[in-house]
C-alpha cells in the first residue's frame, strides 16, 4: 500500500510535464513511463518539446522527493527516429502504442544513464533535431548496445544555465583523446572533475581498455 501511494504520487508529479509538452502518455510499466511525441497528431518541434519534458521532470522530481521525506530517482532517455504507431493486441484488448527499432534503442538509452550517472540520456539525432537554445548537450560516448552493431554518440543534456562549460569542454577534450587511444592525455583531462560521475566512469574504463590492441574508439555494451 506504501509503495502504491509513492508510485501513485511520483506518476501524478510526472506526468503534468509530458501531457503540457505535448506528449503522448503510452503506459506505465511498473515504476516507469513510456511516452512519445508527435502521434496522433503532429507536433512541431516535438522533439524539443521532448527534452523540454525530461528536464522538467527532473526538476519536479527535486520538489517531490523534499515534499514527500523521499530519495528517488530517475533516469530519461530519448531518441528519434521511424516507429510504428496504432492500436496493438488481441481481439478482445487492444494498446495505442508504438513499435520499432527507435523504441528499443531508446529504452536502452533509459537504462545506460545508471551507468554514466547522469539524468537524462539522448541521441545525435536528438541533438540535431533540438531547437532553441534553453538547452545544451555534452558528447558522453559512443557505443553500441545489445543487439546493434552501428555505434550511436549519446550526450547528455541539461539546462543551458546549469552546464559548466568549462567542464563540457573539458570532458569532450578527454574523450576525444580515449577514442584515439591517448590514454595518458585522457586520464589527466578526466582526473580535472573528480566529482563528475562520467568521468569516473571513463577513468575506471581506461583501465580496462588501455591495453587492447585492436581499441576501435566504440564501447559495446553486450547486456540490456
Amino acid at each position: 500500500e506504501e509503495l502504491t501511494s509513492t508510485l501513485n504520487g511520483y506518476f501524478s508529479a510526472m506526468t503534468p510535464h509530458i501531457l503540457e509538452e505535448k506528449g503522448t502518455i503510452d503506459k506505465f510499466i511498473g515504476d516507469a513511463i513510456m511516452a512519445f511525441w508527435n502521434a496522433p497528431l503532429s507536433i512541431p518541434n516535438y522533439v524539443t518539446h521532448a527534452v523540454a519534458s525530461a528536464v522538467r521532470m527532473h526538476d519536479a522530481l527535486l520538489v517531490f522527493n523534499t515534499s514527500h521525506h523521499t530519495t528517488l530517482a530517475m533516469g530519461v532517455g530519448i531518441h528519434c527516429g521511424e516507429v510504428i504507431v496504432g492500436n496493438v493486441g488481441g481481439k478482445d484488448r487492444v494498446n495505442y502504442t508504438i513499435l520499432g527499432d527507435a523504441v528499443n534503442l531508446t529504452s536502452r538509452l533509459e537504462g545506460l544513464t545508471k551507468k554514466y550517472g547522469v539524468h537524462t540520456i539522448v541521441t545525435e539525432n536528438v541533438v540535431k533535431a533540438t531547437v532553441g537554445d534553453l538547452y545544451q548537450f555534452r558528447l558522453l560516448d559512443v557505443i553500441t548496445v545489445k543487439g546493434k552493431s552501428i555505434p550511436s554518440k549519446i550526450y547528455e543534456v541539461r539546462k543551458k544555465a546549469d552546464w559548466d562549460n568549462d567542464l563540457i569542454t573539458t570532458y569532450e577534450n578527454a574523450h576525444e583523446h580515449y577514442r584515439k587511444g591517448m590514454w595518458d592525455e585522457a586520464v589527466e583531462l578526466f582526473k580535472k572533475y573528480n566529482d563528475d560521475e562520467p568521468s569516473k566512469l571513463m577513468l575506471e574504463r581506461i583501465k580496462l581498455v588501455r591495453n587492447q590492441v585492436d581499441w576501435d574508439g566504440i564501447w559495446r555494451f553486450d547486456e540490456k
